[in-house]
């Protein structure tokens, strides 16, 4: 169940069709601003823009899961995708990639807005595992691949919740 709270409330976040608008809590990571939620269209064209988003759940600590995500706005609208890496926390090719996706987006060269969820499964990296390992008293890991149906064109569908990129 966490699994679902943790994605839903990112995904809802970082890719609600209905604006969200940006709300940043006041801290900082190694420079970076954090947010609890995310609206792109807020966020000034042309620019490359880096921050780590809170996500919904409290580890056993009490502390939050933090997810790096860059945004890239090209200097008109245009379309928009999001990628995320770190589904699978152990399989380091997304990782790669994310990193060379934005380093080859030049804002000034491009119109519409790419979003990069560099690491969507911080428990599981820190496990070093695949699976994604919810915190409190039952060990469950789930396989995030499990838990989105993408049979639908264009959407991303977590249980009832649907996405549209």
């Amino acid at each position: 169940m966490k699994i679902l709270i943790l994605l839903i409330g990112i995904l809802t976040s970082l890719a609600s069709s209905t604006r969200a608008e940006t709300v940043f809590n006041g801290d900082l990571i190694q420079g970076r601003r954090v947010v609890t939620k995310l609206d792109v269209s807020d966020l000034a064209m042309g620019e490359v823009h880096e921050f780590y988003f809170r996500a919904c759940c409290e580890n056993n600590a009490g502390q939050y899961y933090y997810v790096p995500v860059s945004v890239i706005r090209g200097i008109k609208d245009g379309k928009r995708i999001i990628f995320v890496a770190g589904v699978h926390a152990n399989e380091m090719n997304s990782y790669l990639s994310a990193h060379l996706i934005k380093r080859k987006l030049n804002p000034n060269n491009m119109s519409g807005t790419v979003t990069i969820v560099h690491q969507l499964n911080i428990p599981g990296l820190i496990g070093n595992i695949r699976e994604f390992v919810p915190s409190g008293p039952v060990k469950v890991n789930e396989n995030l691949n499990r838990q989105a149906n993408t049979t639908t064109q264009n959407t991303v569908v977590l249980s009832s919740l649907r996405l549209k990129c």
